[in-house]
């Protein structure tokens, strides 16, 4: 163990960029912690772990790689940093327990009402269990406010009544941090008390076809043009209006501009206590002119698979039931309406079935408006 803990020192920053070099540090804070004549490891080590928390963590609490479960994974890395140097009767520097508290506070806006993560670049729901602990040991456990906006990792949420809905509105993270990104601008997550309503599919641990697949655009709720992944973006230009018992997000990427010369901007609507959310999805043709052929436009929302729902009204309204027998109405405008399969992967590596509905038009002009609407059945 001395060794493999000298081999580390000596190479601590030749590694990769990412949460692998917080690891690290963590790992030889550890060993000094517990092997004799660590001591003097101790000093590369804060090093190291300041400077790599410096260029991962954002000034909001995020992490550049705009991945809730790496900002776990930095964050549970600090934790057991912190829990090394008191072992080793050693003060932590000032700038850890800083970081700390911001990843933390960070963190809970993707806590989900089942207590796991929101599936947002390869994030898997996680041990509820792990996710709490870590929390907890950040000073963001129970009872703590989850932020409403974290413009730098770029996601904002919205809570009304027992409803939680969570919009994307960052870009394609930098090389470094992008690994494990998927093409998903503009994509949602809706909750409504503790069940997942709309979720991603999911992410797959290990390289491989079902990795690849989960990280293309149609693979989350969010549009896709000319049946083609979105392309790197930047960050969308978001905003946020708030008043009367709703909140309103919106926000345009120009991930379809490079193959299609199209922005695509996305309204959401949520009110009535979180039992009304609608949204607006405008395609407009960035250059001025339109399409030199029709374009097919796919609005998808990947449903929980404790989520069942049926086609009703002569197909052009589908009805959705949660656990429980809450029943919500899902209309739309400007679009045909129909049912897909669909599976998720938010826990494990083995893919359960469920369904997505898909919303299916056509851009042939300058400009398309798609409307949609979910609203919870009364009575």
């Amino acid at each position: 163990m001395a060794t493999e803990a000298a081999r580390l020192h000596r190479s601590l920053a030749a590694g990769p960029p990412g949460v692998g070099r917080v690891r690290a540090a963590a790992g030889l804070l550890a060993a000094a912690a517990v092997l004799e004549g660590g001591d003097r490891w101790r000093a590369r080590a804060l090093a190291a772990l300041d400077s790599a928390l410096d260029a991962q963590v954002l000034p909001d609490g995020g992490h550049a790689s705009r991945a809730p479960g790496t900002l776990l994974d930095a964050l549970a890395a600090c934790v057991e940093a912190r829990v090394a140097l008191s072992a080793a009767h050693a003060a932590a520097p000032p700038f850890l327990a800083e970081v700390i508290t911001r990843m933390g506070h960070a963190l809970r806006m993707f806590l989900a009402p089942d207590r796991g993560l929101a599936l947002f670049h390869g994030t898997g729901e996680g041990a509820p269990a792990h996710t709490a602990a870590v929390l907890a040991a950040a000073g963001a456990g129970p009872g703590t406010r989850a932020p409403s906006s974290l413009p730098l990792m770029g996601y904002e949420r919205a809570t009304l009544g027992r409803a939680s809905l969570l919009l994307d509105v960052g870009g394609t993270p930098p090389p470094e941090h992008a690994d494990r990104a998927h093409a998903a601008p503009l994509a949602l997550a809706f909750s409504y008390g503790p069940e997942r309503v709309f979720t991603a599919c999911g992410a797959h641990p290990l390289p491989g076809p079902w990795r690849d697949a989960l990280t293309a655009t149609a693979a989350h709720c969010a549009l896709t043009l000319g049946h083609r992944d979105s392309a790197p973006y930047a960050p969308p230009a978001a905003t946020r209006e708030e008043g009367a018992g709703a909140v309103i997000l919106e926000a345009a990427h120009e991930g379809y501009v490079p193959a299609f010369g199209v922005v695509h901007r996305r309204r959401l609507y949520l009110a009535g206590r979180g039992c009304d959310l609608r949204g607006q999805e405008m395609l407009t043709a960035a250059a001025g002119a339109g399409p030199a052929q029709p374009l097919p436009v796919a609005v998808r929302f990947h449903l929980h698979p404790r989520v069942s729902v049926a086609l009703i009204q002569g197909g052009t309204q589908a009805l959705l039931r949660v656990p429980g027998g809450a029943g919500w109405r899902f209309t739309c405008g400007g679009a045909a309406l129909g049912l897909d399969n669909s599976v998720y992967l938010g826990t494990g590596t083995a893919p359960r079935k469920t369904k997505q509905i898909v919303l299916t038009a056509a851009l042939d002009t300058k400009t398309a408006r798609i409307r949609w609407a979910l609203q919870r059945e009364v009575g």
